[in-house]
């Protein structure tokens, strides 16, 4: 199924090239860049629950970018749902634009984690969709980011959030909004190959966006490109049972 999707991506960029490259720029020059929110990127919740540390790291929609604070951003609301259940210990740390690529050095430019077994969610990939990436790369970069994780830092669980349905941003127009779905759900594919086959490690299936092709920007942020304040909600929500389904 994958080398079917990589054929259909690869002659449809080569029929729709010029189209596509304009639309693409005038999208980077109209698109609004908003702020990541302000807020703690880090705290320790003290209760009589069982302890638990998490890590939320990756790129801009981890940051929380497309609310004003953490707290109505994937951390805060991640950390509200979690704090119902363990006694948590909490780091985000995620930037806009980041991609695998900066991922992979990030967590490889840490000192070896010696406090605990954390549970990491990690948000990845729409940034290699954008910048096109390899599929080789993608693959090369997960399996290292895994290993990285695990064997450094000790994680006990490796969640990786899908990717989201890029077909249906609001702030694409077609086709490159179709051409930029499709490069998505591929690099979902090898995210939920990869994944399969890897002992602690698992996808986080999340799409709010069940509408049918209609309107959802009450869903998006003002860009149309990154969450809204009840994405958020939403994805901590089914965030937080996975984690807590794992840590039991």
């Amino acid at each position: 199924m994958i080398s079917f999707k990589l054929v259909l991506f690869n002659v449809v960029l080569v029929l729709l090239a010029p189209v596509l490259i304009a639309q693409g720029k005038r999208v980077r020059a109209t698109t609004p860049k908003l702020p990541e929110p302000k807020g703690a990127r880090q705290g320790f919740v003290s209760n009589n629950y069982p302890n638990l540390a998490v890590w939320i790291l990756g790129d801009s929609a981890a940051a929380g970018v497309g609310v004003e604070h953490q707290n109505e951003a994937l951390s805060g609301q991640l950390v509200g749902q979690l704090e119902q259940r363990f006694s948590l210990k909490w780091q985000l740390d995620a930037s806009t634009g980041r991609t695998s690529s900066d991922l992979l050095g990030v967590v490889q430019s840490w000192p070896e984690n010696q406090e605990g077994n954390p549970a990491v969610l990690v948000s990845i990939g729409v940034n290699d969709v954008t910048s096109r990436a390899s599929l080789a790369l993608w693959k090369a970069n997960i399996h290292q980011i895994i290993e990285c994780l695990q064997q450094r830092h000790n994680a006990k669980h490796v969640i990786f959030s899908d990717l989201p349905p890029m077909g249906k941003f609001p702030a694409l127009p077609q086709p490159l909004r179709w051409v930029l779905g499709l490069r998505a759900n591929i690099l979902s594919d090898v995210l939920s190959d990869i994944t399969e086959h890897s002992e602690g490690v698992s996808v986080l299936k999340f799409d709010v966006l069940q509408t049918n092709g209609s309107d959802n920007s009450a869903l998006m942020a003002s860009d149309g490109f990154h969450p809204g304040r009840a994405t958020y909600k939403s994805w901590a929500r089914v965030a937080a049972e996975q984690i807590s389904s794992l840590s039991q």
